[in-house]
């Protein structure tokens, strides 16, 4: 609304979520990874026939969680959160998940999800990387959803 070449929004239009609510769309906070500890959430459908998915990754899949949220009882999917700071599944690890990454995979291995749902930070490490963690989670009969990040923002857009 400052810069000139940057059209108003709408008013005539709500915004979405309201501004006196977004602030409580956000995964409570005690089930993020910590150093070597993996605190998991649960969320949706509890029913023995679940379809269980995991969410892994750092405030981008934490970000992602929430769109999450409406869909799961609806298709009896038993989701668990694996968020943590920085937190990538990639060898060798970096940010918030470089100690407890041993934890995580070896849960993700062990009993592996109907689903594993992956985003993070895209900050261009190579696919060797993520196949150094993704490839044994294959392998022990797991399937991996890849959700891409999102493209950079330009500098003209930021100042915009």
């Amino acid at each position: 609304m400052v810069t000139p070449d940057c059209p108003p929004r709408n008013t005539a239009i709500p915004l979405e979520p309201p501004v006196d609510t977004f602030a409580d769309d956000v995964p409570a906070s005690d089930c993020k990874i910590r150093g070597d500890q993996v605190p998991t959430c649960q969320y949706g459908y509890i029913g023995p026939d679940a379809v269980r998915i995991a969410l892994i990754g750092d405030s981008h899949a934490e970000a992602f969680q929430p769109a999450l949220w409406p869909i799961l009882n609806a298709n009896k999917w038993a989701l668990t959160t694996y968020i943590g700071f920085q937190c990538i599944l990639a060898e060798p690890s970096v940010g918030g998940c470089d100690q407890a990454l041993p934890k995580v995979k070896a849960a993700l291995v062990e009993n592996p999800y109907d689903l594993l749902i992956v985003t993070n930070f895209d900050d261009g490490m190579s696919v060797d990387r993520y196949r150094a963690v993704w490839d044994p989670i294959l392998e022990a009969g797991g399937r991996i959803a890849v959700v891409r990040d999102n493209p950079p923002t330009t500098a003209d857009a930021l100042e915009c």
